[in-house]
Parts: C-alpha cells; sequence; structure tokens
C-alpha cells in the first residue's frame, strides 16, 4: 500500500513536473514567437520606411526632372511662339507696305492714264478743228485758185484776140509770155525782150 501511494505521489509529481514544464516551454515558444513577430515588424517597418524614403527621393527627383524640363520646353516654346509672332507681324507689315506701294501704283497708273486720255481726246479735237479749218483753208484756195484760174483763162483770151506780134527773124529763142500775151524771147546776151507790132524789140527792164 505505500508502494502504491509512493508510485501515485510520484506519478502526481511528475505530472505535476510535465504540466509545469510544458506550460513553461509554452510560454518560452510565445515568447519567442512574439519575439520574432517583433523583431519581423520593426524590420518590415524599417525597410517600409527605407522603401518609402527611397520612393520620396526618386519620386521628388523624377518630379524635379520633369519639372525642369517641362520649364524648359515652355520657355522654348515661349521663345518659338516670339519668334513666330514676331515673323508674322513682319509679314504683316510687308503686306501692308506691299499692298499700299499697289494701291499708289494703281492710282498712280490711272492718273496716267486719265491725263493721257485728256491728251488724246484733246488731241483729237485739235486735229478734228485743224482739219476742218485745213478743208475750209484748202476750199477757200481752191475757190480762189479756180476763180484765178478763170480771170487768167478770160484775161488771157482778151490778150490773146487784142495783141498782134510781129513775127521774129532771129534765132533767139521764146522763153515765155508777158501779161499781155506777148511772147517773151531771149537775146544772145542774155537780155528779155518782146517785139513790138512794127518787128522791134522791147527789151524788159531787169527788177532787182
Amino acid at each position: 500500500m505505500k508502494k502504491l501511494l509512493v508510485l501515485l505521489l510520484s506519478f502526481s509529481v511528475l505530472l505535476v513536473g510535465t504540466n509545469t514544464f510544458a506550460q513553461t516551454t509554452d510560454a518560452a515558444v510565445k515568447k519567442a514567437k512574439k519575439k520574432a513577430a517583433d523583431k519581423t515588424e520593426k524590420a518590415a517597418d524599417k525597410a517600409k520606411a527605407t522603401a518609402d524614403d527611397k520612393a520620396d527621393k526618386a519620386a521628388a527627383k523624377a518630379k524635379a526632372k520633369a519639372d525642369a524640363k517641362a520649364d524648359k520646353a515652355a520657355a522654348n516654346a515661349k521663345e518659338a511662339k516670339s519668334k513666330a509672332d514676331d515673323k508674322v507681324a513682319a509679314a504683316k507689315d510687308t503686306k501692308a507696305k506691299a499692298e499700299d506701294k499697289a494701291d499708289k501704283a494703281i492710282a498712280k497708273a490711272k492718273d496716267t492714264k486719265s491725263k493721257a486720255d485728256d491728251k488724246v481726246a484733246t488731241a483729237k479735237d485739235t486735229k478734228a478743228k485743224a482739219e476742218d479749218k485745213a478743208d475750209k483753208t484748202a476750199a477757200k484756195a481752191k475757190d480762189a485758185k479756180d476763180e484765178a484760174t478763170a480771170a487768167v483763162s478770160t484775161k488771157k483770151a482778151k490778150v490773146t484776140k487784142t495783141v498782134t506780134e510781129a513775127a521774129n527773124k532771129s534765132e533767139d529763142k521764146a522763153i515765155g509770155k508777158d501779161d499781155k500775151g506777148r511772147t517773151i524771147y531771149l537775146g544772145p546776151r542774155g537780155g528779155k525782150y518782146t517785139l513790138s507790132p512794127s518787128g522791134n524789140k522791147q527789151y524788159i527792164k531787169k527788177t532787182e
């Protein structure tokens, strides 16, 4: 009976010891797990912080680079726009000057044409007046000539009827008629004479 009690007591002590060891071991395992978890969490937080810092720095660097590139592009675009605006302004000014020059040339050409037309009209009018005057003058001259011709013919007819000339026995050459219808002869010494009805030479006085 004592052996049984001792055995039971020993078993109880062993059981208690085993439970105590088990509890102690569980606590240690839990503590170790907790410590490992804490360490892992801290490492993760540190890694996350480092990654976040690197990401922030990279993002800031990328943003700064992008901003600088954008600013440069904007400056280039602004400069290009300014040059383009200058070219457009210069082109407009050139166009305006060309149009003004063309307008002046057209106005000058029109004025020149108008003056030329006026001159042509004046010339035509002057020509018409001159032709009319010439026609009238020619008509008067013709009338006067016709009258003179008729008068001369009449006078010659009268002279021919009334003038009687003697025959020239010399070989002197006849060179014309005087206003009385008498024949004019050229003498051997260059003198000019007519013959009277009786055949005498009547020399014509030289006029200065």
